[in-house]
């Protein structure tokens, strides 16, 4: 699970708007400026900014070593991801899990102000569609909250849900998380619902209970 959260704030880190993120720390007292300044340092200037990185990193970890450690993992898997990781963009790798231990997220993006989605998203869930064919017992986890401005009724998990329902997804695949407003919320509340209510091998289970239930024995 403290590989899954690295891996989460890494993306959320890279993905974001480096000075537009500086400036909301600099709002919020409660951000340490050690960690400001680490952020801010790489996503500008990458590995050159290594001395002042690994600098902020030795004081942030004789002022609290958790944190300490906790940031040089952190930027550890930064430095990872901008060198060495390799990006698929229009596959997954092979080797992954081929149960319902894997789920596939799909972001979301700003509706059109009437609630349909724009073409860049229809991609991306082109993307996830032909994933979720590449390994057919994944969930696919949609994400994205409501972002039409003339339509309030529709969110971006539910349209791009419809859409994966019309292109063939199986309904019992798909996971909607319809709240979020934010890539950090995405991230955050897509953990969360996959945390609580669908943990590896909860799909065989719940097969298994219905099929108990139909025959009359105890649930397992």
């Amino acid at each position: 699970m403290k590989r899954i959260l690295y891996v989460l704030t890494a993306i959320i880190l890279l993905i974001s708007n480096v000075p537009a993120l500086g400036a909301e720390f600099r709002e919020r007292p409660d951000i340490n400026p050690l960690v400001e300044d680490m952020i801010l340092y790489y996503g500008c200037y990458g590995e050159a900014a290594a001395e002042e990185v690994n600098g902020r990193l030795e004081a942030l970890k004789e002022t609290d070593s958790r944190q300490g450690e906790l940031w040089e993992d952190v930027m550890d898997y930064w430095g990872y991801v901008n060198t060495d990781l390799v990006i698929h963009g229009d596959h997954l790798p092979d080797g992954l899990p081929k149960d319902d231990s894997l789920a596939l997220v799909i972001l979301g993006g700003a509706l059109n102000p009437d609630g349909s989605m724009r073409d860049e998203l229809v991609r991306r869930l082109e993307v996830g569609l032909d994933c979720a064919a590449q390994y057919p017992n994944a969930y696919v986890v949609c994400t994205g909250g409501g972002t039409a401005r003339e339509n309030k009724a529709v969110t971006e998990a539910g349209q791009m849900g419809a859409w994966l329902r019309e292109n063939g997804l199986e309904a019992s695949r798909l996971i909607l998380e319809d709240r979020s407003r934010s890539t950090i919320e995405n991230a955050r509340f897509t953990l969360d619902i996959l945390r609580s209510d669908y943990p590896p091998g909860w799909r065989d289970r719940d097969r298994q209970q219905r099929l108990s239930r139909r025959q009359g024995l105890p649930a397992v």
